[in-house]
């Protein structure tokens, strides 16, 4: 199966194996297999997995110029590399993985804010959810924090307090706008 760049209004959910090296048409591309499940499914095996683990959860966002597979291979690096003792969930939003899309990208992540803060709060409202660290890169940040923010306004439990880390590698969004503007708000205790 290979996901396709364009967008949608509902998030698909599923389980992929670490990206590897295949020969297609000639050259050498990197390929990630995935299978889809159910949301009910996905959601029953990620708590269960979640259990074994405390309560910890990692979830990375992928930034621009990037595509599933090379969005999946950065997980699985991150997972590697952090030794995080808990699942590591990838949230994909639809990159066109190209160098001269950026603007098209900065559109189809906009328009992925709903599917991204609705799936943010259900993951942080489920109460086996004792530890969110999330980790995003470029306009993933952008998905990010508004997100939280949301959680924090609409989460049953009236706070994203399980949301313990935020790691915004190389976020593209302005510093001093970002620390006047939005880290009081959403990085507050």
């Amino acid at each position: 199966i290979t996901l396709l760049h364009h967008r949608s209004n509902h998030v698909r959910y599923g389980r992929f194996a670490e990206p590897r090296m295949v020969f297609r048409s000639g050259k050498e591309k990197l390929h990630t297999d995935i299978g889809f499940e159910h949301e009910t499914d996905w959601w029953s095996d990620l708590e269960a997995e979640t259990n074994r683990r405390k309560g910890r959860v990692l979830l990375y966002v992928h930034g621009y110029r990037e595509n599933f597979d090379s969005t999946s291979a950065d997980t699985a690096q991150i997972a590697r590399m952090t030794n995080f003792d808990g699942p590591v969930i990838s949230y994909t939003w639809p990159s066109q993985g190209k160098l001269l899309s950026y603007i098209t990208d900065e559109t189809n992540m906009y328009h992925d804010v709903a599917n991204f803060r609705v799936f943010l709060r259900k993951l942080a409202e489920r109460p086996w959810v004792k530890e969110i660290v999330v980790v995003s890169h470029s306009l993933g940040g952008r998905l990010v924090i508004p997100a939280i923010a949301h959680v924090d306004e609409n989460a049953a439990s009236a706070d994203s307090s399980n949301i313990s880390n935020i790691i915004l590698a190389s976020p593209d969004m302005d510093r001093e706008t970002f620390e006047r503007d939005i880290a009081s708000d959403v990085l507050a205790p």
